[in-house]
């Protein structure tokens, strides 16, 4: 199944609900700031999701720019950091990296 991109603002609870993981596939993309991308399974409740958070649809293509320019700002944050506060010394941080949506979306839709 194909899915959407969009563009929305996490809205705390509520945002996305049990209800709405059992009915579709979602995956946010953070960013330094708000809005954050999100790609949403392309079906009869994942539109009405993006319409009820009041997000932007926007292209696949201008989704994985974003997210891309969202790596570069965090790498260059990630550069700043002492090398103490960089990985292995704090677990779980790594050095922000960029992916593809498309492929996530694959890997993690079932």
């Amino acid at each position: 199944m194909a899915y959407i991109s969009c563009l929305a603002n996490d809205g705390g609870i509520g945002f996305i609900t049990h209800q709405d993981r059992n009915k579709f596939y979602l995956s946010g993309h953070e960013s330094q700031v708000q809005p954050h991308a999100w790609i949403v399974e392309d079906n009869e409740y994942g539109r009405a999701w993006i319409t009820r958070v009041n997000g932007t649809i926007i292209t696949n293509e201008e989704a994985q720019k974003f997210c891309d320019d969202e790596v570069d700002k965090s790498r260059v944050l990630w550069e700043d950091l002492p090398d103490f506060a960089k990985a292995p010394a704090i677990p779980n941080r790594i050095k922000p990296s960029k992916y593809s949506l498309a492929d996530h979306y694959e890997k993690h839709k079932d």
